[in-house]
């Protein structure tokens, strides 16, 4: 019997973020594993993410910028099973989808912002989402919360150590991908009134690098990464880290780093959630975040072993690493077409 067939359909740059690419990459790795056979269709993904997914053996197929609807859909047509991750894909291009396809269909979503969702497996893994923000807008089977988190390989192949009480003193600073209203100065900027070393992590896809290098180079004690080739090994290396309220956190907490979440999209509101059960520090949206109530913190942090022990070890507690294999296993089961 032939593999079957998934194709994901995500887009990533400096504009919209790297997540969706970046989780998609963590997801077409399960699909792989569980002997399916995947690929991604994209308009826009920076060249470094692709490698990501060809690690994967995911193949790639870039659609046109100036391609029709119809000449996208037709790219999508002969596959069993697909999955799309991003806000444009709303209930009109799910109809026309649905309409030159028998394929079998998983919606990733973050925020119930459509009214209606016609596809068979629905995915939101922000914490502790209840079931009710669906109702009336979607018959498909729910996967939900924080057990579906989809994480990366490079993730889970890093034993959690949940920190254990570890006096270490290494900051490291990760806003996200893009970053494209550079958030990263700000916490830079903070760190630097404090007596801690620090990273700064940059995405491939941020357009403020120069103006962090020129930052950083005021700033001795500070450090920048770009891009690297593996992020849980950086994880695992620092003690703290302050980031932006996306996928860095489910990483962070599966590693049992604990973390000072600063949000900086609409999409992120559910980090409140996790914050509430202690798995982490929520200073809540960036621009009501001053830069001493991030240096205090930071300061707190290191100061207060014990406080940091409790966030690794309740972050560690709900995020088990096992999501991604959950979530292709639930959409490898769906009969059809």
């Amino acid at each position: 019997m032939a593999a079957p067939k998934v194709i994901i359909r995500a887009d990533g740059n400096s504009t919209i973020g790297l997540g969706h690419v970046m989780r998609m990459s963590a997801l077409a790795s399960a699909i792989d594993a569980a002997g399916a056979q995947v690929s991604l269709a994209y308009k826009t993904c920076p060249p470094q993410i692709l490698e990501r997914f060809a690690k994967s053996n995911c193949r790639t197929a870039k659609i046109e910028e100036s391609a029709s609807l119809e000449q996208e859909l037709s790219i999508l047509a002969d596959a069993q099973k697909i999955v799309l991750d991003g806000y444009h894909f709303d209930a009109a291009y799910q109809d026309k989808l649905l309409a030159q396809t028998k394929a079998r269909l998983l919606i990733v979503d973050d925020t119930a912002h459509l009214d209606l969702y016609k596809c068979d497996l629905l995915l939101n893994q922000n914490a502790f989402i209840s079931e009710s923000v669906y109702s009336g807008k979607t018959s498909a089977k729910l996967l939900l919360g924080h057990k579906f988190v989809l994480l990366r390989d490079e993730f889970r192949k890093i034993e959690p150590k949940g920190r254990k009480g570890e006096p270490g003193q290494k900051l490291l600073i990760s806003m996200g991908g893009s970053d494209s209203e550079n958030v990263t100065a700000k916490v830079i900027e903070a760190a630097a009134t404090t007596k801690y070393e620090f990273a700064v992590i940059l995405g491939s896809a941020s357009p403020n690098r120069q103006l962090v290098e020129a930052q950083l180079r005021n700033t001795p004690k500070g450090r920048l990464i770009v891009s690297p080739e593996n992020m849980a090994s950086i994880f695992a290396d620092h003690d703290l880290l302050v980031s932006a309220g996306g996928t860095t956190v489910w990483e962070a907490a599966y590693l049992g780093l604990p973390n000072i979440v600063i949000i900086t999209a609409d999409n992120q509101s559910g980090m409140e959630r996790f914050a509430e059960r202690g798995a982490c520090i929520n200073l809540g949206p960036h621009k009501d975040v001053t830069v001493e109530q991030i240096s205090q913190i930071i300061n707190h942090l290191f100061e207060d072993v014990a406080k940091r022990q409790t966030l690794a070890n309740i972050a560690t507690s709900l995020v088990d690493g096992l999501g991604a294999s959950r979530v292709a296993a639930a959409l490898l089961e769906l009969n059809g077409p």
